[in-house]
């Protein structure tokens, strides 16, 4: 994706949750952002795993991002 239209998405993306928005929730866009802008990134999808593992709250988090995400095309 180009990222003209990742920041154009994620802007949207961030409007749209921002009165959902928990630490764990914050964190997660972040990821998700991340994510998106460097897929083929193994040490990065090693970290965001090692996220994942540190509490149900960042996988619950990125799970409903990840969704909105997704809704948004």
């Amino acid at each position: 994706a180009r990222t003209s239209d990742l920041q154009s998405g994620w802007n949207i993306f961030v409007d749209l949750s921002a009165k959902k928005r928990s630490p764990a929730r914050t964190e997660a866009m972040d990821w998700l952002l991340r994510l998106e802008a460097a897929p083929s990134d193994s040490a990065l999808k090693r970290q965001f795993e090692l996220w994942l593992e540190q509490s149900d709250s960042n996988r619950a988090a990125f799970r409903s991002v990840h969704y909105t995400w997704k809704q948004l095309g």
